[in-house]
């Protein structure tokens, strides 16, 4: 598993956070202990980067097999 906040590998203690603007971050216990300022910043700004990867993977979906996606909703 990968921590959201330091983006290195969990070794050891980790925690999920549940808050509705971390949305199940993980974050490792050095982070958590560190009083870093900008967790939440950090992962608004990694959602805002895989929303755009899986909107574009949608988009690829779409314009290959929207065809064929499009009979099977007949």
């Amino acid at each position: 598993m990968i921590c959201d906040c330091c983006e290195k590998e969990i070794k050891n203690k980790f925690e999920i956070l549940l808050d509705e603007n971390v949305a199940g971050m993980a974050v490792c216990q050095d982070c958590l202990n560190d009083n870093h300022e900008n967790h939440v910043e950090s992962q608004i700004e990694w959602l805002n980067n895989h929303t755009k990867k899986v909107r574009e993977a949608i988009k690829n979906i779409h314009n290959k097999y929207g065809d064929t996606l499009s009979k099977l909703d007949d």
